[in-house]
């Protein structure tokens, strides 16, 4: 009997007696192979009670009513069951995995990996946001070394992609950087880098590290304006109040020189007049050179030139 080149089904012969059977036969393999969708292709094993209509993809090493039926589809007519041996291209649908099937290469493999197994050009790999078609987000790729495979694992949680474009963005939530060298704002012309600006609100407490300090025996060094030691230029630092947390034992400059408008000292409030204010139970100037000279200089003869020893600020003893 003659048969269809694909599917195998039979044709009507000239003359042929009891030609429904023939018709019926190929009507049963168009029902079982059409739009197929399958229970499962992972038993190897046909199921102890079938429905009639039931199809599965045999998997390997099959047993029982199916041995020697690796990778056919089986379905349930008539009491019976029936195999379909499956040509390339033929795809299935699995309602126990929710996912879709290709026969190719002699095995049923998954559609998607199989038709993206080379990779899908980055020309091709467009998103389009489903409101509004003009919306698009195209990856291009061309500036990952030849040979090389980058791998970008999600985070669990949702959030924004972060830009390196000239682009505002906010990052919340504990974020770090790191590497043995990061650099944050490198222009050369008039810029604003900053950090930890949001305004404190009363009776909170922000805290921002700069090079916090690591072990005994290592160093920290932390340049404020300049990463050179001892570049020129000016640097101006506003602040209303610094207290510092923990003993200053020694304040080194390349240039062994630091300018102040005011210094006070133990506590002491310098002012326009008394720019150098101490409070302090003693003062003690050591020589350091060939000899050692106070100076008190008058700018003109009419004006004075005096120590003056008072108690509760009232002059009781006047020298110069």
């Amino acid at each position: 009997m003659a048969l269809t080149t694909h599917l195998d089904l039979t044709y009507l012969d000239a003359n042929q007696a009891q030609k429904h059977v023939t018709v019926n036969e190929a009507l049963r393999t168009l029902d079982a192979v059409v739009q197929l969708s399958v229970l499962s292709a992972a038993l190897a094993t046909p199921p102890g009670s079938p429905v009639e209509g039931n199809r599965y993809i045999i998997a390997t090493a099959p047993t029982g009513a199916w041995a020697g039926r690796v990778n056919q589809v089986a379905s349930w007519t008539d009491g019976s069951w029936l195999f379909y041996l499956p040509e390339v291209g033929w795809q299935a649908w699995v309602e126990a995995t929710g996912t879709v099937l290709l026969y190719s290469g002699g095995a049923w493999v998954g559609l998607l990996p199989s038709l993206f197994a080379g990779g899908l050009a980055d020309t091709a790999f467009l998103l389009t946001d489903d409101l509004d078609p003009t919306k698009r987000a195209l990856f291009e790729l061309s500036g990952i070394a030849t040979g090389t495979t980058r791998t970008y694992t999600l985070p669990n949680q949702t959030g924004a992609l972060a830009s390196i474009g000239n682009l505002n963005q906010t990052f919340v939530g504990a974020t770090t950087f790191s590497n043995a060298a990061v650099s944050v704002g490198t222009s050369i012309a008039t810029a604003t880098y900053t950090l930890g600006s949001g305004a404190t609100t009363s009776g909170n407490t922000k805290t921002v590290n700069l090079g916090t300090a690591g072990a005994a025996g290592s160093t920290t060094v932390v340049n404020i304006g300049s990463a050179v030691a001892g570049a020129l230029g000016t640097i101006t630092i506003n602040s209303p109040t610094v207290n510092f947390a923990s003993t200053v034992s020694v304040i080194a400059m390349a240039a062994a020189n630091m300018s102040a408008l005011y210094l006070g000292l133990g506590g002491a409030a310098a002012d326009s007049t008394n720019r150098l204010s101490i409070n302090t139970p003693a003062v003690l100037l050591n020589n350091a050179g060939a000899g050692i000279e106070a100076t008190v200089n008058k700018a003109v003869p009419a004006n004075d030139a005096a120590f003056a020893f008072k108690t509760g600020f009232s002059a009781r003893a006047l020298f110069g």
